[in-house]
């Protein structure tokens, strides 16, 4: 990385380097001498090598002539995007700007567009599978995933609609932003500058003789009313919640002034999930131990997989799977607080994850 002599020759190889090693964000913070550079990779932020002292003033007016934005101004936050091309494959970058005490930070989204989504190889358990392509059959209702930032609920959203995704289907989506353009959907961004909102492109969406219509997240009343009227009126619905759990979810809508009944009775499945990181097959090793795990009044025992790190991964964990937590609300259980554990403990035993990475995900619930 230090033999880049300019701002743009460092983006190139940053890029390229980037993209090779699966990052998802890329950070530019300016310090009081330089920039520091880091990297997340499946959601853990690693240090990359910084810029030499000759082309680092001109790493932020670089990314911003890219994506077309004012370079002049350095006092208001930015947003934009630009396309980039390596090894064959075209790759969306988002770039968000940010005044600091030091300069302009900048934080970069890299976003593959030829990423197909397939429902089928998201993580689900086949139980859970089943369900969720019987609601996605569904000729009404709504299907909610929900989940922290960060937790691939798009992903999921974007899979159920190419799983949906044929010529006797009208399929409309209202997002913030697009993430990923789909054949086939009908796409539509909102703008809050322009007055586009969620609200607004989803009451329009209902004039356009939709069978599915995806609402990217659900974030106030007059959207969830809208987005549970069209659940009501022959449409299935699909959308987000930033929740933590299946149970608060349910809290959530009724604090958003949904009625318990209309709940019930629109809402087919509401899917709570999390992402966990894959141990690396070539350098994970299973340990003559076992691990212990008290779940509800059993005790469950583990095999202790250890991640170790190697040339593969550098980290002893490459890539990410999910952990999913369904709740179908026809039958009216009660929702489980051990559920997304429970999925964990299944990849565990499949030696897809450890113990300690659903622990750092999920939280100790001993």
């Amino acid at each position: 990385m230090n033999t880049a002599h300019t701002a743009t020759e460092f983006i190139e190889q940053l890029l390229q380097k980037s993209i090779s090693q699966r990052v998802s964000d890329l950070h530019f913070e300016p310090q009081s001498e330089g920039f520091r550079i880091r990297a997340r990779i499946d959601n853990h932020l690693y240090l990359f090598p910084s810029p030499s002292n000759n082309c680092s003033g001109e790493i932020i007016t670089r990314l911003k002539i890219l994506a077309d934005l004012n370079i002049a101004e350095k006092r208001l936050p930015q947003d934009g995007q630009f396309n980039w091309f390596y090894d064959e494959k075209s790759y969306s970058i988002r770039i968000a700007t940010l005044p600091t005490l030091y300069g302009e930070k900048a934080v970069l989204r890299l976003i593959n567009n030829l990423q197909q989504p397939e429902l089928n190889k998201l993580g689900f358990q086949p139980v859970h599978l089943v369900l969720l392509k019987k609601y996605l059959t569904s000729p009404q209702g709504m299907i909610l995933v929900t989940g922290p930032t960060g937790s691939g609920k798009t992903l999921t959203l974007y899979s159920c609609l190419q799983y949906l995704n044929k010529d006797n289907h009208n399929i409309n989506s209202v997002e913030d932003p697009i993430e990923l353009p789909l054949d086939g959907i009908n796409q539509t961004q909102i703008s809050e500058k322009a007055g586009i909102t969620f609200a607004t492109i989803l009451r329009a969406l209902l004039r356009q003789d939709p069978d599915v219509i995806m609402v990217g997240e659900i974030r106030d009343q007059h959207t969830a009313e809208i987005a549970i009227k069209a659940a009501q009126t022959g449409h299935l619905v699909l959308s987000t919640l930033h929740t933590n759990s299946t149970r608060s979810t349910l809290m959530r809508l009724h604090n958003l002034g949904i009625a318990e009944d209309l709940i019930y009775s629109c809402v087919n499945l509401i899917i709570s999930q999390r992402l966990v990181r894959c141990l690396c097959q070539h350098c994970k090793t299973r340990l003559p131990d076992k691990q212990t795990v008290h779940l509800r009044d059993k005790v469950i025992c583990l095999p202790h997989w250890q991640a170790n790190g190697c040339q593969y991964c550098f980290s002893g964990y490459i890539g990410r799977t999910a952990i999913y937590d369904c709740l179908e609300l026809a039958k009216q259980k009660i929702p489980s607080p051990f559920a997304l554990f429970s999925s964990g403990i299944e990849l565990i035993k499949q030696g897809i994850t450890s113990l300690e990475e659903v622990y750092q995900v999920v939280g100790d619930i001993e």
